[in-house]
């Protein structure tokens, strides 16, 4: 945006998202995806694609580490996280198969 002279909504404008995108991905509130990549290539073509979407310049290999790293810490904590609401429902699962066999011994009681 300021190679090219243009504020956040100008930008907007020019790859067709709301401004309010362009706003968070400034502030590091959410990563562009694929298609808003896209379009900023598309829009414009001198942006090299490797700083774009991995912060790594071909020309002179500087690489975005911090990014990279806040990326893969987020990728394990969000693993994690998954992990552990698996691990729960698990438990609340063989809990109510329980209650159900409970149940059904009940049932098959009464019947006979």
């Amino acid at each position: 945006m300021k190679n090219n002279k243009l504020n956040q909504r100008e930008f907007a404008e020019k790859i067709n998202v709301k401004k309010q995108y362009v706003s968070w991905w400034v502030n590091d509130k959410v990563e562009p995806g694929y298609k808003s990549i896209a379009r900023i290539l598309q829009a414009f073509p001198e942006v090299d694609a490797n700083w774009l979407i991995r912060g790594k310049n071909e020309k002179n290999g500087n690489n975005n580490i911090v990014n990279e790293q806040k990326a893969i810490y987020n990728i394990c904590k969000e693993c994690e996280n998954k992990e552990r609401t698996i691990r729960n429902l698990n438990y609340i699962i063989d809990d109510l198969k329980c209650k159900l066999n409970e149940c059904f011994k009940k049932l098959k009681e009464k019947k006979i």
